[in-house]
């Protein structure tokens, strides 16, 4: 089973001791033969951490990490691992993998990674290196499940079985969100867990089915009722259905579990913002920021905030701190460009939405607020021919109507 051609699914793979180094390349060789185009893998080091954090790791949903004993003991790989668990807090769809190298201690498992199942070394037998690698690929959907004998079913005996919720993960990444479902949804029937529920709740949240994200919130809260982000998670869903009240009420829910958790704050902001309520909305924003001043989103949206509220320089300045912190960020290229036009700055508005669309080309929202910067700019045939590539996009549509209208046409 390979991953698909295009497909995001990325691999980090880390380890930290000089002894582990053949061990890793030969799964990263096994990896890349499976399909895993975008693997890389490292020793980790401490110089070099705060780079891997904002660079290879973020853009890798899939984290391995070889963990010896020396690795098991070293400070810095747990705070590799710390940092990690923060990020996929956050995103319940990235995955963690920790793969044991020799027999261990449970106990020397560092908190952040016991919510993890590992790929472990069995106690006091030799642990073959195609073993690893078998048993590697299979949790993460490049090879085969095992085939269990009908008696060892009997006995009970489902062999070395690859944990369901990150097998589920990687099908996710690998394009194959059906069958990352019915993993899923097999897992919570058989062996319910908060990690289980989390993860089916974002992936449904993700294919836009509410309904059904919002349970999987609130069963995996019946297990974890003191999880900030899996209410933040909640109320995010809830507001995307409109339901504005209860969608405030879970992120108070979050911040009286973590009164310092930004992602809660940029959450009420986001639903304070869709009730209207700006100043509120600006307020939360801002402890977010406070929080987490590394967090784009809520930069963008505080600039989005700040233009209804007629402040356009302050939200010139939110957008363009977003785009310092994100410049792939297609969609705070528009967001910049609106506030441009709404200041008549067209020539710098056209050249935000010409940074979005090569980053984002097929937008027809990107290719109308282009259009209006070109009609700024007084080019209407150029503009026609923007809203015409926008196909049935309505705001398109009617603009291009009332632009033919003004040109005699």
């Amino acid at each position: 089973m390979v991953a698909p051609a295009g497909s995001a699914f990325g691999v980090y793979l880390g380890h930290a001791s000089p002894s582990d180094d053949a061990i890793c390349q030969e799964l990263a060789r096994a990896l890349q033969s499976a399909g895993v185009a975008q693997l890389h893998y490292e020793m980790m080091q401490q110089d070099r951490m705060n780079v891997m954090i904002v660079g290879e790791l973020r853009g890798r949903p899939i984290h391995l990490y070889l963990l010896s004993s020396a690795a098991l003991h070293s400070q810095m790989v747990r705070k590799f691992a710390d940092a990690m668990d923060v990020l996929l807090a956050e995103d319940p769809l990235r995955g963690i993998l920790p793969i044991t190298v020799a027999p261990y201690d449970p106990a020397e498992l560092w908190p952040s990674l016991r919510a993890y199942p590992c790929i472990e070394a069995a106690p006091g037998k030799p642990w073959p290196t195609a073993e690893l690698i078998r048993r590697t690929l299979q949790t993460l959907a490049l090879a085969p499940l095992p085939t269990i004998s009908v008696v060892d079913r009997l006995r009970g005996d489902r062999g070395a079985s690859p944990d369901a919720v990150t097998r589920a993960k990687a099908l996710h990444w690998q394009g194959k969100d059906a069958e990352a479902r019915a993993v899923l949804e097999r897992a919570t029937r058989d062996h319910p867990s908060f990690a289980g529920w989390y993860t089916l709740g974002a992936l449904n949240e993700q294919q836009h089915l509410l309904p059904l994200a919002i349970l999987a919130y609130e069963k995996a809260l019946g297990i974890d009722p003191r999880h900030p982000w899996c209410w933040t998670k909640r109320a995010f869903a809830l507001d995307q259905m409109r339901q504005y009240d209860a969608a405030l009420d879970a992120t108070g829910h979050a911040l009286a579990i973590d009164p310092d958790h930004a992602g809660a704050w940029y959450t009420q902001g986001y639903i304070l913002d869709d009730m209207n309520r700006l100043d509120e909305a600006l307020a939360a924003y801002q402890r977010s920021l406070e929080l987490d001043p590394t967090r784009v989103s809520a930069w963008s949206n505080m600039g989005i905030t700040l233009r209804k509220m007629e402040r356009l320089g302050e939200a010139e300045a939110a957008q363009r701190r977003a785009l310092e912190l994100s410049p792939d960020f297609a969609s705070g290229w528009v967001n910049l460009a609106n506030v441009l036009l709404d200041q008549q700055h067209y020539a710098a508005a056209l050249e935000a939405t010409q940074k979005a669309l090569q980053l984002a080309s097929d937008n027809p929202t990107f290719r109308y607020t282009q259009a209006r910067a070109l009609i700024g700019l007084q080019r209407y045939p150029a503009a026609l021919a923007e809203l015409q590539r926008c196909g049935n996009f309505p705001p398109a549509t009617d603009l291009r109507a009332r632009l033919l209208q003004a040109m005699g046409q």
